[in-house]
């Protein structure tokens, strides 16, 4: 085989599995418009070598990936282009995104309730209680008083003349 005529590949690594999350996770975060040029310069900086489209191609993760984010963000850009000069829509989709942030936020506090309750529910029915014992309502205690309750007079309203004629 005459050697001038080999093939040389743009990477000699090939795509390992660590390589591919790293990838995945670049495209999952990747902002603005996708395009193979950029994308493949981001990728020979995290890993340290030049891969070319058509061997992220053939990794049909990578690839449906790629399609959908390109999709994604193609459709976002478009978007964006068209409520550049809508100050009320730019603060609203702030709003939005920040209403669906506290969402999730609140979501997480009522995931973990729910496990703290089935924490506190599973430890209940180790001790032997029943659902009977934890539905009994919380015993009112009557006001205990040490002294007996004294006649007050009553406060004069703030600003009222009647104060300020008395001092």
């Amino acid at each position: 085989m005459n050697p001038s005529k080999t093939k040389k590949r743009a990477s000699p690594i090939h795509l390992k599995e660590g390589r591919k999350q790293e990838i995945v996770k670049l495209l999952e975060q990747w902002r603005g418009r996708l395009s193979w040029d950029p994308f493949l310069d981001a990728v020979e900086q995290i890993t340290g070598h030049r891969y070319t489209r058509q061997a992220l191609w053939n990794h049909e993760r990578i690839r449906l990936l790629w399609i959908a984010r390109r999709k994604e963000l193609r459709h976002r850009v478009e978007k964006e282009e068209q409520q550049k000069g809508s100050l009320g829509v730019i603060a609203a989709l702030e709003k939005r995104d920040r209403l669906q942030k506290e969402v999730n936020h609140l979501k997480n506090i009522v995931q973990a309730y729910d496990l703290m309750f089935q924490r506190w529910a599973y430890n209940a029915k180790l001790k032997g209680f029943t659902g009977e014992d934890l539905d009994q309502p919380i015993p009112q205690k009557p006001r205990e008083r040490s002294e007996p309750m004294e006649e007050q007079k009553p406060r004069p309203k703030r600003g009222s003349s009647r104060s300020k004629n008395q001092g």
